[in-house]
């Protein structure tokens, strides 16, 4: 055994050789070496079309799969949507559907407004005007 072949041999046992240095070494070493001899009479190779059998399987795994969870999808679509129309259509929201599209009445406003100014605490300390040196319409800068 040269020392390229002895080389190739230890790549061999660490398991970093490829495929056409392993046939390299099967041709050259094959009828010195026990190891190989054994190996090549022990040599199996799988049944024809096994490969592409497996293939096969697999993609009608991730196209079932795939079916699935469209199914899955459409229902929940389908549920959201029934459920967002009958919370449109539904006798109680009508009431409030034709409140939206008529005007508020100048009492109705000023009872809005009333009911709103009443949140707040009526405040008799008025806040001191500060000069103002730059106005623009996302700006103001104040003087101290």
């Amino acid at each position: 055994m040269n020392k390229k072949q002895a080389e190739l041999f230890k790549k061999y046992e660490e398991g970093l050789t490829s495929l056409e240095e392993e046939a390299v070494l099967f041709d050259e070493l094959g009828q010195h070496n026990k190891w190989f001899q054994m190996l090549q009479q022990h040599k199996k190779s799988s049944p024809g079309g096994l490969e592409n059998e497996i293939w096969n399987k697999i993609k009608n795994k991730i196209k079932s799969k795939i079916r699935y969870i469209r199914r899955i999808g459409s229902i929940a679509a389908t549920f959201i949507l029934l459920i967002s129309l009958g919370i449109i259509f539904m006798p109680w929201n009508k009431k409030s559907i034709s409140n939206q599209n008529r005007e508020m009445t100048y009492e109705e406003k000023t009872a809005v407004l009333k009911e709103a100014l009443a949140m707040f605490p009526p405040s008799e300390t008025k806040i001191p005007q500060k000069d103002i040196l730059y106005e623009d319409e996302n700006l103001i800068i104040y003087l101290r």
